[in-house]
């Protein structure tokens, strides 16, 4: 008996020796299906991010395909485009051998007719550069402030009709032997290219001119009367004319900015030109030179409105100021073997129901109209009539202080002008003796406008 229940307990304690191994097995099963559940949804996770990822690889495979779709034509085009190119320097080398082979043509019958070369290279050695003084550039002895300009960068030759020089004073601007306007468009050796601005200064400052003869590129400078607030008389004139700019472009024009009235082209001004600018004078605590600049520059919309209502047939603002004339693609003076090449902008010209054009020079205080106060109409004058030979225009300066007013200035004065202190000038840059008949009294560059009118 006691066999037995030895035994007894030696079963018992291996069946509880089991069953701890059974619970031990299941826990461990259990932790297997935890683990593997937690496998399953890490698995499941990568699949979702696997396919939002193909799906968005496919849409930028579309994006990219969409893109090359588009870029066929342009490629098209860029190719047409080289090709045309290549087509356009081919003609340009035929043309400059064709001038080359007529401008030595030229020279040949030159030489027999005159028995020198009419078409010499200036050597760039020979070229007048007086030594610039030490010290420091004077200030102008006419009482005037100076006020940075806008560099004007050339702008390309046009089929616009060019002159080579005023044919009303063939004795002054022509060249040794020759004097064609075909060649106005062909660079010679010995050209001296400038801008208005720069030609302005260069007839206003002995010193400026100096320093531009001997090749150091002085920046250029705008005239303002010292009474005037140096800056806001500056950024006058560059308002009016990027704001002209845009008057005559064709984003000013699909925005129907012919029909709009004087109060809406100040807000216009206002908003693209003038806050900013304001902003900047009050932020510097410069309220007299907020108030001297929009008050000048409303006076000017005001202007606008008047020109636009004396328009007989006003379509868009080119029926006031002729585009083709406001850029100065190329002016050519010649003067002996030697030629002034002038660029740039003239905001002053105006079509003139009766005259054709006048040409004004805008101020911003009353200044007396003789002396350098009319050398900027004076040169623009000059300009205008090589541009347009042998056409009369009127002459004038328009005053906006703030009120406007307006003062026609004689031709006589402006010749007067023009012979004594321009011409001269224009001799000068290009180092060659001034011809006898500037001496002339009678000589005129500029000529009277047929028709009994007055300024608009």
């Amino acid at each position: 008996m006691e066999d037995r229940q030895k035994e007894f307990q030696a079963l018992q304690g291996s069946v509880t020796a089991v069953q701890i191994r059974l619970d031990e097995a299941n826990e461990k099963l259990a932790r297997s299906e935890r683990d593997q559940a937690a496998a399953l949804r890490r698995i499941q996770q990568l699949e979702d991010t696997l396919a939002e990822t193909r799906d968005a690889l496919r849409a930028k495979e579309l994006e990219l395909e969409a893109a090359r779709r588009e870029l066929v034509p342009l490629q098209t085009s860029l190719a047409q485009a080289e090709v045309d190119l290549h087509q356009a320097r081919n003609d340009l080398a035929a043309n400059n051998h064709e001038l080359e082979f007529i401008m030595s043509r030229m020279g040949f019958l030159s030489e027999k007719v005159s028995g020198s070369s009419t078409l010499r290279a200036q050597p760039r050695g020979e070229r007048f550069s007086p030594a610039m003084p030490t010290s420091p550039q004077a200030a102008p002895s006419f009482g005037m402030a100076y006020a940075p300009s806008r560099s004007v960068a050339p702008l390309a030759s046009t089929t616009v009709p060019l002159s080579s020089g005023p044919a009303q004073a063939p004795g002054v601007f022509s060249m040794t032997g020759i004097n064609l306007e075909q060649l106005a468009l062909v660079d010679f050796p010995g050209d001296l290219a400038i801008s208005i601005p720069e030609l302005l200064c260069a007839c206003l400052d002995p010193n400026w001119r100096e320093a531009f003869i001997a090749g150091q590129k002085p920046e250029a400078f705008r005239l303002i009367p010292k009474e005037a607030p140096v800056a806001a008389g500056g950024h006058f004139y560059e308002v009016i004319e990027e704001f002209m700019d845009w008057l005559l472009s064709d984003a000013a024009s699909s925005q129907g900015v012919a029909e709009w009235n004087e109060q809406e082209l100040w807000k216009a001004m206002h908003d693209m030109l003038l806050e900013h600018r304001l902003n900047a004078f009050v932020a510097q605590g410069q309220f007299n030179e907020t108030n001297f600049l929009s008050r000048r520059l409303r006076s000017f919309c005001q202007r606008l409105g008047q020109l636009r209502q004396q328009t007989t047939g006003f379509r868009f603002w080119a029926d006031v100021f002729p585009p083709e004339l406001v850029d100065v693609p190329r002016a050519v003076f010649p003067m002996g073997d030697r030629r002034l090449v002038v660029t740039g902008s003239i905001h002053g010209i105006r079509r003139h129901a009766q005259w054709g054009l006048e040409l004004v020079d805008y101020k911003v205080l009353p200044t007396a109209a003789e002396g350098n106060h009319l050398l900027p109409l004076a040169l623009n004058a000059l300009i205008l009539g090589a541009l347009r030979p042998n056409t009369g225009f009127g002459l004038g300066l328009e005053i906006f202080s703030p009120e406007i007013s307006a003062i026609a200035v004689p031709h006589a004065e402006v010749n007067a002008l023009l012979r004594e202190r321009v011409v001269p000038v224009f001799y000068e840059l290009v180092n060659r003796p001034l011809p006898a008949d500037l001496k002339n009294l009678n000589l005129n560059f500029i000529l009277q406008p047929s028709g009994p009118a007055a300024l608009r």
